[in-house]
């Protein structure tokens, strides 16, 4: 669990760095917004904290569920069966 914190702060920190440290946007939906709305500095700073916002809830759920799968898929295979009957489609699992 220690290990996924650690790549979601060193993740979210480049990713902040990144996006305000340039004057450029490495993310093409806020080059978007600015480019098509000409918004003023205030404006831009506002939305890049929500796309860091944003991104801290990304980058958990996906880091997250890699170590729920790492941990916990061992102990849940179960062999499963497609069955079609009609135009019904059954799951079977067995084991």
């Amino acid at each position: 669990m220690v290990v996924c914190w650690l790549i979601v702060v060193f993740n979210l920190v480049f990713y902040a760095y990144l996006l305000f440290s340039y004057g450029q946007y490495n993310d093409l939906s806020l080059k978007f917004l600015v480019n098509t709305f000409h918004l003023s500095k205030l404006h831009v700073s506002i939305i890049k904290v929500s796309f860091v916002i944003h991104e801290v809830q990304y980058l958990a759920i996906w880091t997250f569920t890699q170590a729920m799968n790492h941990k916990l898929l061992p102990y849940f295979i179960v062999d499963c069966r497609i069955v079609m009957t009609s135009d019904i489609l059954f799951v079977e699992l067995q084991g």
